[in-house]
């Protein structure tokens, strides 16, 4: 919301703002009163003459010695609304005679700036805006001397400057513009040192919000602008604890409002800006309860009006801003019946400067009229007494100087009472008080009158104060002008010619249009916070080192404690601000030091360095850890890992590396992506496996049953079976036996050995020999014969040419005899039934659950009469096995 808002705060653009105060705002006069109206007798508005300057925005600050001195402002816009002249000057008000006079100049011309009366009787001059920036620079005000001196700058330079007096005398700067942004920095200044230094923080960013001092010595910030919107918070400052406080807050958002500290302790908060319309309402502030409760509305909406506690009791409101521009009215609020109207000023003012006087009358000096800005002043009229301790309304108050007039021919006491003065004080312009105590006797001389007497001239360059005879007539008027042409002293004197008056430290003096015009003083501040500044009136400035460890300042906290080394201005150790959170943010403001540590929003990131361990993200101002990245790809031709600094890294596989890709059972890598090449080959040569391809899980090699017959490489064992999908060898040597009981079988690789055992017992299976032996064809042969029709092994075989030979026929025998044999080698091998058939060895096939091996596709075929093997050897002495007599039964 920068709209118009640093027009208001600064004066750039007044013209256009106050132009478009009629239709953009609202008056809320119309919208009726609150309370009972109370019509007292109005107080009246007088004439308080005109100042050497026109001022708009000056300040005004009551002195001790009753006199109030109004400084700097703006004296000229353009049709803009914007300051084009800024002023450097300052001029004083003797409420006595109703007269201004000028007094030094600051060393800045500024306006927007802000003013604090100190203890001492001097004035403080803050800030404000120097034609360049927002500066920090701080100037002291002495009225004994007349004169302007530098102090030490503020941390921050500050516009639109709100400052208080506390109750120890230091005086607290709150808020401001910093010529960017509204500002939350606050800082003291000390006056027994004049150093600065840095409060905690205000909650909140404030601009056009008043300071009020209350009778328990703290100060309460209300409303104002934060940069972007009006605000209706408020906050207390106990210097007690050097912190901030919110407290409760206004019913009714407002920026630019006045203020007063009311008799029972309470404040009073009037009219205002809201960002929509200007406010006639207000509120009280009860700061037992920490409570604001509505005062009644005013009889027209106004933006920063002056607002003055008075001496009767009421609250004295007037000028400022309205609907229609700046405003003439004026209205008193009392805190039993609410507001009434009370006399209105001569024209319209806005922002002038003003103070309450010791007389219980206000002044309002220049400030935006009608016509521009003003150089004419007033004085309210209260109709309350005289008085030698004046409190403006903002907590603080002042006690006059000895002898400072506090009505006609009465002056303030050392005790601080108003008593009557001593006959033949001055009581005004040519007069003095009689000893009946009234202001009637005519002044032998009075300066004040300003005129000058050709004839007391001696030719000497003189100033008005150097001429004291008769400056007054009879009847306590002053004479009029003399004409300067008769004055011949001011012509020809030389313009320049030096007229010292022997001090060396208030300038050097020349001759100006005929007067001792004093020079500027000298400025012997070097701004150098590690020597003791004074000036000799012999010798000028002294600049002298302070002794080392003395502390010092270069206005910013953030640095450390500076103190004083050799003359110089040493660092200390910068505040660590930093709380080690990386869900907070800190900062260190120069004027206020460390901030607190402000919470980041949900969600924002806080990365401890290790991408591997997750996203961390802030919950509640704490880091939370978070699920480490799946770093998976799910791509065959990379490596998938993470890297603490980078993440998750894929690298491509070489190129050619085999891979697996959807709907294909092999293919290769290309550029870390697997795809192309030819499809696998899924055969692992497992003879006792079933091998095939999956479009999704590639190769599938799933085992046979076990007891499937399989070949396992090795021609010497068989017959080899399938064992848990691996082939397992059978008998070694098993594939070579002939079943001849003569021979020892061996097996070479391909080729079986049969060695002839010679003369080795044996048993040629006839019943009806005995004593068999092996003879060197390798035949068992029977050395005797039994011829008694026994058989040992129950088969009825006998040898040819035996009775029942002849009862068979020889047909019938043979058949017998190879039916007995087969019987005997298969019980021999202890394998009945088990045999390949003479068919599956001349086909090469075996079968697997009824299926014929070959039925497997891509298997390699294995069998067992597969190998080459020597032919049956023939045996030597052909037997023909005669069955048994009682075998004809059992065919």
């Amino acid at each position: 919301m920068q709209r118009a808002k640093w027009v208001v705060v600064f004066g750039a653009g007044l013209a256009a703002m106050l132009a478009a105060a009629g239709s953009a705002c609202v008056d809320e006069a119309s919208s009726g009163r609150t309370g009972t109206a109370s019509f007292a007798l109005p107080g009246v508005w007088e004439s308080a003459r005109t100042m050497a300057d026109t001022r708009y925005q000056p300040t005004a600050t009551l002195l001790r010695n009753g006199r109030v001195l109004v400084a700097g402002g703006c004296a000229a816009v353009d049709t803009a609304g914007n300051c084009t002249t800024l002023l450097a000057t300052a001029e004083l008000f003797d409420p006595v005679s109703r007269t201004w006079t000028s007094t030094g100049s600051m060393a800045t011309a500024r306006y927007v700036h802000g003013a604090a009366a100190l203890l001492t009787g001097q004035v403080l001059i803050l800030g404000g805006w120097d034609d360049t920036e927002c500066t920090s620079d701080v100037e002291i005000y002495d009225p004994a001397s007349g004169t302007f001196s530098p102090g030490r700058p503020m941390g921050a330079g500050r516009c639109s400057v709100s400052a208080v007096t506390l109750a120890s005398g230091r005086v607290l700067v709150a808020g401001g513009w910093s010529g960017l942004d509204a500002m939350n920095a606050a800082e003291v200044y000390d006056p027994a040192t004049g150093a600065w230094t840095g409060t905690w923080p205000m909650t909140e960013a404030r601009l056009l919000h008043p300071l009020t001092r209350l009778g328990d010595g703290r100060v309460l910030a209300a409303g104002g602008f934060d940069g972007s919107w009006t605000i209706r918070s408020a906050e207390l400052y106990d210097a007690t604890t050097d912190r901030w406080t919110a407290t409760g807050s206004m019913s009714t958002w407002r920026e630019g409002a006045g203020a007063a500290l009311l008799p029972s302790g309470r404040v009073l908060v009037v009219g205002g800006f809201d960002d929509t319309s200007y406010l006639s309402t207000a509120e009280v502030y009860d700061p037992t309860a920490g409570t604001w409760a509505m005062a009644g509305r005013l009889s027209v909406s106004r933006y920063r009006p002056d607002v003055f506690a008075l001496p009767t009791g009421r609250v004295l409101a007037f000028g400022g801003w309205t609907p229609s521009g700046s405003s003439a009215l004026a209205e008193l609020y009392d805190p039993a019946t609410g507001w009434s109207p009370t006399g209105s000023m001569a024209g319209a003012r806005g922002a002038p400067g003003s103070e309450l006087l010791p007389s219980g009358m206000v002044l309002a000096a220049g400030g935006w009229g009608a016509g521009g800005i003003l150089d004419e002043a007033e004085l309210y009229d209260s109709g309350a007494p005289f008085s030698c301790r004046v409190c403006p309304g903002d907590g603080s108050c002042t006690t006059m100087e000895a002898g400072t007039a506090c009505g006609e021919c009465r002056a303030c006491d050392a005790a601080g009472a108003c008593a009557p003065s001593a006959p033949g004080a001055a009581c005004g312009l040519c007069r003095t008080c009689d000893p009946a105590g009234a202001c009637a006797n005519p002044a032998v001389d009075d300066a004040a009158c300003g005129t000058i007497d050709c004839g007391a001239l001696d030719g000497a360059c003189r100033t008005y104060s150097d001429l004291t005879a008769n400056r007054c007539l009879p009847g306590g008027v002053c004479k009029p002008p003399n004409d300067v042409a008769s004055c011949t002293i001011y012509l020809d004197t030389t313009e320049g010619t030096p007229c010292p008056d022997g001090d060396a430290c208030n300038g050097a003096e020349a001759c100006r249009a005929g007067l001792c015009a004093a020079g500027p003083a000298l400025d012997c501040n070097d701004d150098d916070p590690c020597t003791s500044d004074g000036c000799d009136a012999g010798a000028g400035c002294r600049n002298t080192t302070v002794a080392d460890g003395t502390a010092c300042s270069d206005g910013n906290g953030c640095n450390g404690w500076e103190t004083c080394l050799a003359g110089t201005c040493s660092p200390g150790t910068p505040l660590a601000c930093d709380d080690g959170n990386a869900c907070t943010v800190e900062w260190c403001d120069p004027a206020a030091g460390c901030s607190i540590p402000t919470p980041l929003p949900d969600g924002a990131p806080c990365p401890d360095g290790d991408a591997c361990n997750g996203d961390e993200r802030c919950e509640s101002g704490a880091c939370a850890p978070a699920a480490p990245p799946d770093c998976e790809d799910d791509e065959p031709c990379t490596t998938d890992s993470c890297d603490a600094a980078d993440g998750c890294v894929h690298e491509a596989a070489p190129d050619g590396t085999a891979c697996e890709a959807a709907d294909r059972c092999g293919a290769t890598c290309a550029a870390g992506v697997c795809g192309g090449g030819d499809p696998a080959d899924c055969d692992d040569d497992n003879p006792c496996t079933i091998d095939s391809c999956d479009p999704d899980d590639g190769c599938v090699n799933a085992a046979l049953r076990d007891g499937v017959a399989c070949d396992d490489g090795d021609d010497c064992t068989g017959p080899d079976e399938c064992v848990a999908g691996v082939c397992a060898p059978g008998e070694a040597g098993g594939m070579c036996d002939d079943d001849n009981p003569c021979t020892q079988d061996t097996c070479h690789g391909a080729d079986c050995g049969h060695e002839i055992l010679l003369g080795t017992a044996c048993d040629d299976g006839d019943p009806d020999t005995a004593n068999d032996l092996c003879d060197g064809t390798g035949a068992c042969v029977g050395q005797t014969h039994d011829d008694s029709g026994a058989s040992s092994d129950g088969c009825g075989c006998r040898a040819s040419g035996g009775s029942p030979g002849r009862a068979w026929g020889i047909p019938a025998l043979v058949a017998v005899a190879g039916a007995c044999c087969l019987w005997r080698r298969g019980r021999r091998r202890g394998e009945p039934g088990a045999r390949d058939t003479a068919e599956s060895r001349r086909s090469g096939r075996f079968r697997v659950d009824g299926a014929q091996a070959d039925d497997y596709p891509g298997k390699r075929r294995s069998y067992i009469s597969s190998r080459r093997r020597d032919s049956a050897r023939p045996r030597r002495g052909k037997r023909t096995c005669r069955p048994e007599p009682n075998a004809r039964s059992s065919l």
